[in-house]
């Protein structure tokens, strides 16, 4: 896990380090803090304990998927944009993980870091107008 900046936080899950580490090195120059997570169960710590704004998550995973890790952060933390990563899954297996994780989007690997570096833009953009909307919405 790297140390997070302020203002937006973008949270990696995936068991394989080295991935990780790619994403850290090539998006190190990117608006955002980036953490990192080798497992579904250490990234749920991270939501609890650090301000998330984006998760992005691998699909295949041991002790689970990304798709029912990021349904869980859907439940317990609705505010957080949630990206998907897969290089397997076919069009029904998109849709469920889309329905039930309620994914901002849904990414084939591989993945050019050019397509992750503008879906994340994109995603930092989607959360500000949900946040504003909120905001607008309770009066605060």
């Amino acid at each position: 896990m790297q140390a997070s900046s302020p203002g937006v936080n973008v949270l990696f899950v995936d068991d394989e380090p080295a991935i990780l580490k790619g994403f850290a090195r090539a998006l190190q120059k990117e608006p955002y803090g980036i953490l990192t997570a080798v497992s579904p169960t250490l990234a749920l710590e991270i939501l609890a304990s650090h301000s998330v704004d984006i998760v992005v998550s691998d699909e295949r995973m041991p002790g689970g998927s990304g798709s029912a890790f990021l349904r869980r952060v859907s439940e317990q933390s609705p505010d957080v944009v949630r990206i998907l990563l897969t290089g397997d899954a076919g069009l029904d297996g998109a849709v469920r993980a889309i329905r039930d994780g309620k994914l901002y989007r849904f990414l084939n690997k591989p993945v050019t870091i050019d397509e992750l570096s503008r879906t994340l833009r994109n995603a930092i953009q989607f959360k500000r107008v949900n946040d504003m909307s909120a905001r607008l919405r309770h009066g605060s």
